[in-house]
């Protein structure tokens, strides 16, 4: 759902940009959301990998957010912080992906299988995509993040499915840099 539906970027940038304007505006907002999303991806495999517990997905973004601010000396209150997560709750999809799941509607049937709290994919879906998915699976399931095995296995099992029955899709947008980010 991240950055494949969802636009990351396009959506947290702005309000970020906002943010660092009333700081005095000396950080691009395009490096510290780089800085952000590539912090988050760390603390997220931190998570799963060190066996650290799972934390959940707006928890990460918000130690990552805590963590490129830090990096770029910008101070922030948490009153401050708070606002700027509260962005994510309005996250836009690409314009292209509405038209693409519906043509593959028919043909396939799509399940979201996501890094985000149970919860909020459920606002997410409801409230800013708008499509109806045959499921929406969270990787609270598990209580790992992506890429770990047992997420995709425990997302087959929920489905009826074998994990060689399941397909993914992935986005590979052009970031600023020359770069590409990749998201599933």
């Amino acid at each position: 759902v991240f950055g494949t539906v969802l636009d990351l970027g396009g959506s947290l940038t702005p309000p970020l940009a906002q943010f660092l304007q009333s700081k005095g505006g000396q950080k691009s907002a395009a490096l510290v959301w780089a800085q952000w999303r590539y912090r988050q991806r760390i603390e997220q495999y931190q998570d799963t990998l060190l066996m650290l517990g799972h934390s959940g997905y707006l928890e990460t973004a918000k130690r990552a957010l805590v963590s490129a601010l830090r990096l770029n000396k910008i101070e922030a209150t948490p009153g401050e912080i708070e606002q700027v997560m509260a962005a994510w709750k309005e996250l836009a999809a690409y314009p292209d992906v509405l038209p693409g799941l519906r043509r593959l509607k028919g043909r396939y049937r799509l399940v979201a299988l996501s890094n985000g709290d149970a919860w909020f994919l459920q606002h997410l879906v409801q409230d800013r995509i708008r499509f109806e998915f045959d499921g929406v699976i969270s990787v609270d399931t598990v209580g790992a993040f992506k890429p770990h095995p047992a997420v995709y296995r425990r997302a087959a099992a929920i489905m009826g499915l074998e994990p060689q029955q399941v397909m993914m899709e992935f986005r590979m947008p052009i970031i600023e840099g020359g770069g590409t980010e990749s998201s599933s």
